[in-house]
């Protein structure tokens, strides 16, 4: 839903469409009661193979391999045709298009992608906690999250788990 109207913006102003959208996001689409209402829902613990995930022990080695398994796509992605194309796309969007790029479908793909990544930890998430509601998506709260990722490198997916590990060692 964003992605199309965001598709000629760049930097800062991506950044600030997108914090428009979750602002507007909360009491449009999660506080109706047909998602998430007021009281949020309970959410099921996964059990897979025979292991309960209800254990907390249990459930990082969940998150552990989800992490690694979004990480390698994410490091085929970069290295792939597809990531030649994303690189091209970030240093000269003119001659991305000039040398047959399709600029519209290269960015909702990437919104596409990102929003589906975001999707799967949400979930996690909210699977880890045993409930979703929608003050759980309220913007201010990814911020810090967002500093810790640049901290650790934006650039690369070891950036995502050093800014991970840094948030659990700045709350102890």
């Amino acid at each position: 839903l964003m992605a199309l109207p965001a598709l000629r913006l760049q930097g800062l102003y991506l950044a600030l469409a997108s914090m428009a959208f979750a602002v507007m996001a909360i009491p449009l689409f999660f506080a109706q009661p047909e998602i998430l209402g007021t009281n949020g829902r309970k959410l099921a613990t996964p059990r897979m193979f025979g292991i309960d995930f209800d254990d907390p022990a249990n459930f990082v080695v969940l998150a552990a391999v989800a992490f690694a398994v979004v990480g390698l796509f994410v490091v085929w992605l970069r290295r792939g045709r597809f990531g030649r194309r994303l690189l091209a796309l970030r240093d000269s969007p003119a001659a991305s298009a000039t040398i047959g790029v399709n600029l519209v479908w290269t960015k909702l793909l990437v919104f596409a992608l990102a929003a589906a990544m975001a999707g799967f930890a949400g979930g996690l998430l909210g699977t880890f906690r045993g409930t979703v509601g929608s003050t759980d998506f309220a913007m201010l709260l990814g911020i810090p999250f967002l500093l810790l990722l640049v901290v650790g490198g934006v650039g690369t997916v070891s950036g995502a788990l050093i800014g991970g590990i840094s948030t659990v060692l700045l709350l102890i």
